[in-house]
């Protein structure tokens, strides 16, 4: 029987038999290939929800911005 050539993870220093892609069969049980669907994000349904509160996020953009100009105007000129 022919011998399967070794490699070692330079990380963890495991030694395992290396396989040609070809031959490499990954398994997953199936409650975790069920999990793995659930796991996707909806681009399209975040973005209807961003834009259903566009005016929520445009107020409270507006309102930091006028106060942190409002703040940096009240501050003392130490530059001068």
């Amino acid at each position: 029987m022919e011998k399967t050539p070794e490699r070692t993870d330079d990380r963890t220093g495991v030694t395992t038999p290396s396989v040609p892609a070809d031959r490499v069969v990954y398994v997953m049980p199936e409650e975790a290939l069920r999990a793995r669907a659930g796991d996707e994000i909806d681009l399209l349904r975040a973005g209807q929800i961003l834009w259903q509160g566009k005016w929520l996020i445009i107020g409270i953009t507006a309102l930091f911005a006028v106060a942190s100009v409002a703040y940096a105007l009240s501050l003392d000129r130490w530059y001068k």
